[in-house]
């Protein structure tokens, strides 16, 4: 799901990569406070290697509350077109007009509405 190229085994490198896909799929001011953000632009420009064991866990933490929030947004999307593409027979049938059912945030909807229905 998400592509970490073999030779980057740097936690800096990781972190950069999440940080430009929580970014495009807007997560990155809902996932992180103030600080956390702060904190990872200050470690992406001065810190080029992590030689403390603190400092890892900090960034280890951050890149899991990136990742489940990534995870999510991929599933709500996945799980909302297979929702879409379950209904629009239903929805035709009825007379509705379904072209804008395949934008974004609609699609999201879906997936969100079909999660909270999933116990």
């Amino acid at each position: 799901m998400f592509r970490i190229s073999k030779n980057s085994i740097n936690i800096i490198d990781v972190l950069d990569t999440l940080r430009s896909k929580a970014l495009r799929h807007q997560l990155w001011y809902k996932v992180l406070n103030n600080e956390e953000r702060t904190l990872i632009s200050m470690i992406y420009k001065y810190v080029r290697i992590v030689r403390n064991a603190t400092l890892a866990t900090v960034i280890a933490r951050m890149i899991g509350k990136l990742f489940n929030a990534l995870s999510r947004s991929v599933k709500r999307v996945v799980i909302g077109l297979k929702t879409v593409r379950d209904w629009i027979p239903k929805a035709e049938s009825a007379g509705w007009d379904i072209s804008s059912w395949f934008e974004a945030d609609v699609v999201r909807w879906f997936g969100s509405f079909r999660l909270s229905l999933v116990v």
